[in-house]
């Protein structure tokens, strides 16, 4: 997945998350007047859906404690590269399936080594 859907993707969530009156439009508008293109808006929509469509058959047909769990630890080279909440996000996204371990690691390994996410 392209880096700018995962960021579309980041803010969708983040939005839905942090409002109780909810209305698809007030996020497009929003997400438009960022610099966002509307094309790359309903890709994003249209992920979350597929994913959320994909995640709930998976758990109807596989059981959760399947699924290899791993525990990844930042050394202190990799924890300047990372603010809390940055990494509370991958790990968040590792533990919902949206990423797998090796990409988690190829996330890790992109991050500028001289600014903090």
């Amino acid at each position: 997945m392209k880096e700018r859907m995962i960021g579309i993707v980041h803010l969708i969530v983040d939005r839905i998350l942090e409002e109780s009156d909810l209305e698809k439009n007030n996020i497009v508008e929003s997400l438009i007047s960022e610099g966002y293109n509307p094309d790359e808006i309903i890709d994003a929509f249209a992920w979350i859906r597929n994913y959320a469509l994909n995640l709930y058959q998976d758990v109807r047909m596989t059981k959760v404690y399947d699924r290899p769990e791993t525990f990844r630890v930042l050394n202190e080279e990799e924890r300047v590269r990372f603010s809390v909440k940055a990494w509370g996000f991958l790990i968040k996204l590792r533990e919902l399936g949206i990423i797998d371990d090796q990409l988690r690691e190829e996330i890790i390994d992109k991050a500028d080594r001289k600014s903090v996410v």
